[in-house]
Formats: structure tokens, sequence, C-alpha cells
């Protein structure tokens, strides 16, 4: 009777142990910017069996694939305003600019001023 590979003894062997160091080094990133982030995220991995060479069905070749989908923090944006030459600016070019000057604060112990109705 013939036994089944396993495929944890195979990811085991897999570039001498590298594949599955590479999975659980991922893995721990995934896991730490979804934890970041709050979004999801993912992780495949690929194995492709192949004849090592043309007519030879008895030695295969294995590859893998890790690929990683980590999700990425949002990022801020910036609000700007185009005025009539295409310009992008910060302030917004309807809006009227006004002379805005600090009122000096009165004097301590001085009298109050009389408000007029």
């Amino acid at each position: 009777m013939q036994t089944m590979n396993s495929y944890e003894q195979t990811l085991r062997e897999m570039r001498h142990g590298r594949s599955l160091a590479e999975l659980s080094e991922q893995l721990a990133l995934l896991v730490a910017a979804v934890r970041d982030t709050g979004k999801a995220g993912s992780l495949t991995y690929k194995l492709t069996v192949k004849p090592a060479s043309a007519g030879d069905v008895v030695t295969v070749q294995l590859e893998d694939d890790v690929k990683p989908l980590i999700p990425k923090p949002a990022r801020g944006n910036s609000i700007f305003y185009a005025n009539e030459n295409n310009t992008l600016q910060r302030t917004d070019p309807r809006q009227r600019e006004f002379d805005i000057r600090e009122v000096p604060k009165p004097e301590m112990g001085a009298a109050p001023v009389a408000k007029t109705a």
C-alpha cells in the first residue's frame, strides 16, 4: 500500500525549511499589520509541481510562492484650491481676505469702557 505525502512534511522540507520560515515570518508581519490598521489582509502560499524534465514522470520539481497582502494604514489627504490659472493653493481663491488685527487688552486697573446703545 502506498503512503500519502504529508503536506506538512513537504512544506518543512521545501527549500531546506526556508519556505516554512518565510511563511511564519510573513504571518507575523500580517498579524501585526492587521492589528495596526484594523483592516483585513491575506497570505497565499502557492505550490507548483511539474516534471523535472520532458518525458520524466518520476522526478518532479516543486516551486513555491509566498504572497502576502499586507493592509496599509489609511493615508491622510490635503485640501487645495485651484485658481483661474489652474495653480493649486492652500487658500480658497473665492474667499475674501479680511484684515484681522489683534485688539489690545485693556490695562489692569483701567476703568471699563462704557457701552453705547
